[in-house]
């Protein structure tokens, strides 16, 4: 068995790969709600705030489960 290979991949367990799929998530959609920003920066309306308090949501659930 080739155990040199990929090396920066393991992850000690399962909890640990569900914890950084989370994190990528999270910045994805920051990433994501800045780029709608940026392009409707002179037209703000009300309904732009919802996506980053679902995406502190979801950092506080992940953070605290």
């Amino acid at each position: 068995m080739i155990k040199n290979v990929l090396k920066w991949i393991r992850t000690p367990n399962i909890g640990h790969l569900k914890n950084e799929l989370a994190e990528v998530i999270v910045v994805i959609l920051f990433v994501k709600f800045l780029g709608v920003v940026f392009v409707n920066i002179d037209n703000l309306k009300w309904e732009i705030p919802l996506p980053p308090v679902s995406i502190l949501l979801l950092a506080f659930i992940f953070k605290f489960k």
